[in-house]
């Protein structure tokens, strides 16, 4: 939210050929608790399942050879996912932040939900969370302060080139 909602080049697209997305945007960013707690889910039901695999599919393990990218200085790397090759894609730290927020909040759950969760995780992909290897740090919000800190260029000198 705060991306597109605050980059002025997405913000001034969604004004002229989405305002009501835009105006969604707004709301979600200026959303406030109700004061109620909300219900959390008991038990990993299928439809749960099926989106956290497609999670670990997808996104971590991006996360990862991103990481790995990082890890070995290179500013583009190429990678297959689900079957689906990806190349030239550009590294970036920030990624690498999101596999460590990732991370730290695999440790802090509790082994009963840990255990919950390895059952509908793809271990291939997923073990990153879990498997203690190394990453290089990324250096990104060392006070914690994300969304609120102060903003990095994400590849390298900006925008990568076309």
């Amino acid at each position: 939210l705060r991306h597109f909602g605050q980059d002025p080049t997405p913000q001034e697209i969604m004004r002229n050929r989405a305002p009501g997305v835009y105006a969604w945007v707004a709301r979600m960013w200026n959303t406030r608790a109700n004061g109620t707690a909300p219900a959390l889910i008991s038990k990993v039901d299928a439809p749960l399942s099926a989106l956290l695999r497609e999670a670990c599919e997808t996104h971590v393990v991006q996360l990862r050879e991103n990481a790995a990218a990082i890890g070995r200085g290179l500013k583009r790397y190429d990678q297959v996912i689900q079957g689906c090759q990806y190349e030239q894609v550009p590294s970036s730290r920030y990624r690498v932040w999101c596999l460590e927020e990732l991370r730290r909040a695999w440790a802090q759950l509790d082994e009963a939900a840990r255990e919950t969760l390895r059952e509908h995780l793809p271990e291939a992909q997923a073990a990153i969370l879990w498997d203690g290897s190394s990453v290089q740090a990324s250096e990104y919000d060392p006070e914690r302060r994300a969304p609120f800190n102060r903003a990095i260029n994400v590849f390298g000198k900006g925008i990568p080139p076309r």
